[in-house]
């Protein structure tokens, strides 16, 4: 079988950060043992990341408008990081476009993934949905396929 992105992406990460990192050690730990990765630790190791390459390159599938909660923000912001941003809501993807919109080192792109080409019914809440639905859920989208 052969690995995933996402495997061979911390393997990758393990070999290029120093034998002595506690970052290493951990990642380490997590990889053998389940392959998933405690959410707690991601701003750490993104902060990691950062001081390994400051211009990073990343793709992020399902943005969101990059404020509320989102661990790469700060990077994309203040770093000399360039990426894909990849939103599917409409409404959200417009809140997005006006955050980094005028920035060159992102490609935006309002569409939705899936596994297999071509074009299908996209339901979303509206941008006036219940407000007393928890923020996350409010931009949230399903393909039906």
């Amino acid at each position: 079988m052969k690995p995933s992105i996402k495997d061979r992406l911390i393997k990758r990460l393990i070999a290029r950060l120093p034998v002595e990192s506690r970052w290493r050690r951990k990642l380490l730990q997590y990889y053998w043992r389940s392959h998933d990765m405690p959410v707690f630790m991601l701003p750490s190791l993104i902060d990691a990341l950062d001081k390994l390459r400051p211009a990073l390159r990343f793709i992020q599938i399902g943005s969101n408008d990059v404020s509320y909660g989102d661990p790469l923000s700060f990077h994309m912001l203040h770093s000399g990081w360039s990426g894909i941003l990849v939103e599917p809501v409409p409404h959200v993807f417009r809140r997005l476009q006006d955050k980094l919109g005028g920035r060159p080192e992102m490609i935006l792109e309002n569409l939705a993934i899936a596994e297999q080409s071509g074009h299908f019914p996209f339901y979303h809440l509206a941008p006036d949905a219940n407000p007393d639905l928890p923020p996350l859920v409010r931009p949230t989208g399903v393909i039906h396929a």
